[in-house]
């Protein structure tokens, strides 16, 4: 086996252990997928995304996010507020609940990574090849 299928293989097995941690942690939580990913895409230290921003983010339409956004509000984890640029439009904020949710889902993935093993040198390390082979990438 070269290298890189050796490479390949253990990313893809990193990508599946963090899969399957997330399945658990997103059962627990009482979440979907697309209701995980749009939490995650609302980071509480930003101002709030509009619905169009959020859209982008996501890489789906609006009407997708307008579903989730009601199911986030809905479970009291968002609401919707004025946008932050432009008041007319709609942007999505995290409750405390939908903080605190975002947070156990992050935290419980980020633990259970394998990549969390490894010392902080080591994990800067990848970082910086990772980023380099994306860079390359594009």
């Amino acid at each position: 086996m070269s290298t890189f299928d050796e490479l390949t293989a253990v990313l893809l097995a990193v990508a599946d252990h963090t899969s399957s941690r997330m399945e658990r942690t997103l059962t627990e939580l009482s979440l979907t997928a697309p209701l995980a990913q749009a939490l995650y895409a609302i980071d509480p230290e930003q101002p709030p995304p509009a619905m169009k921003t959020l859209a982008e983010r996501l890489r789906c339409d609006r009407s997708s996010v307008t579903f989730l956004a009601d199911r986030l509000t809905e479970r009291g984890l968002a609401e919707r507020v004025p946008g932050h640029r432009d008041r007319r439009s709609k942007a999505l904020q995290l409750t405390p609940e939908g903080v605190r949710v975002r947070a156990a889902m992050l935290y419980a993935v980020t633990e259970a990574s394998p990549l969390a093993r490894l010392s902080e040198a080591d994990q800067e390390t990848l970082l910086l090849l990772l980023r380099r082979a994306l860079a390359a990438a594009e």
